[in-house]
């Protein structure tokens, strides 16, 4: 990671090695000749509006580009569109986008059983906030498809290893359990699915287009599907600056230090996540303690990831 202070490269931290004991963190030059000298007479939240407001030309005309894209890309076909909502501060971003444009919508939740509790609790009492509020329940729906974390156990049993070389999580859980509940969903199949992955997260999320055109996917019938990314080209201060200023609902996870709402056991994270949840999941880290979670290294190459069926 690298901290920018005054459009500076100032401080650096390289992920080395699984515990933070192996981090290196380094001070920049150019640390030294910042001004540190914070006005502390305005409170958060006016920080949070003069943010909001210096932003704000940027933040419209992403935003008008982002509603044009999704009416054109939802003309494409009669059926309603499938949002696949993770919960995270992206899926939560795009449900807002499609109210902006009065775009009707279903919604799908699949579990994968090594979901973050507090994830689980919060699509709960976020699919409740969609049935009790009119503005939403009339556009959207929320189908929440759960995990099997016996089945979890039994793959770790298995393998003994989870890592970005055998993404069994993805090929016998996640990918299964959302199929499935995609089929239950639209029986003749769903024309388009929108998903909220974003160019500046990760290499390999850089190397898919805007919008992909996927056949043959494995777990049901009739699979053709127009795979759009709504916010491709968002970065993650776009993000918080759209939350902040339409005062959206944050999943828990981002107030406990994590970058992203996925899995507790992800290996397609960096190594501060995986610490993060073993300090707030020590008794599930404590039921794979004997089996090994690999994550990336600085030799991992592009092609080596897997591909997203």
């Amino acid at each position: 990671w690298e901290v920018v202070a005054q459009g500076k490269v100032i401080f650096r931290i390289d992920f080395d090695g699984k515990s933070e004991e192996e981090w290196r963190f380094s001070f920049l030059p150019e640390f030294e000749g910042i001004d540190w000298h914070l006005d502390d007479t305005r409170s958060w939240k006016e920080e949070l509006n003069r943010q909001i407001e210096a932003n704000a030309s940027t933040l419209s005309d992403l935003v008008n580009d982002t509603l044009v894209f999704i009416e054109e890309i939802c003309s494409r076909s009669d059926s309603l569109p499938l949002i696949y909502f993770s919960g995270g501060k992206e899926s939560i971003v795009t449900l807002e986008l499609f109210k902006q444009c009065g775009i009707k919508a279903q919604l799908l939740f699949a579990g994968t059983g090594m979901d973050f509790p507090e994830d689980e609790e919060f699509i709960k009492r976020f699919k409740l906030f969609i049935e009790t509020n009119p503005s939403y329940s009339e556009l959207f729906s929320l189908h929440i498809e759960p995990g099997d974390p016996e089945r979890v156990q039994k793959l770790f049993e298995r393998d003994g290893r989870l890592g970005i070389g055998n993404m069994w999580c993805r090929a016998e859980l996640k990918y299964p359990i959302r199929n499935q509940a995609v089929k239950k969903l639209y029986p003749k199949g769903v024309g388009i699915a929108f998903e909220g992955s974003r160019w500046y997260e990760t290499d390999f999320r850089r190397s898919h287009p805007r919008v992909n055109y996927v056949y043959d996917i494995q777990g049901y019938d009739k699979s053709q599907q127009v795979w759009a990314h709504a916010l491709a080209d968002w970065n993650g201060f776009d993000i918080w600056t759209y939350i902040f200023k339409y005062d959206l609902k944050i999943n828990p996870l981002y107030h406990m230090g994590f970058q992203r709402t996925t899995c507790w056991s992800c290996p397609l994270v960096n190594p501060y996540h995986l610490q993060q949840s073993r300090k707030f999941n020590k008794e599930k880290w404590n039921e794979i303690e004997a089996y090994s979670v690999e994550g990336f290294k600085k030799d991992t190459q592009l092609s080596s990831l897997p591909t997203p069926f």
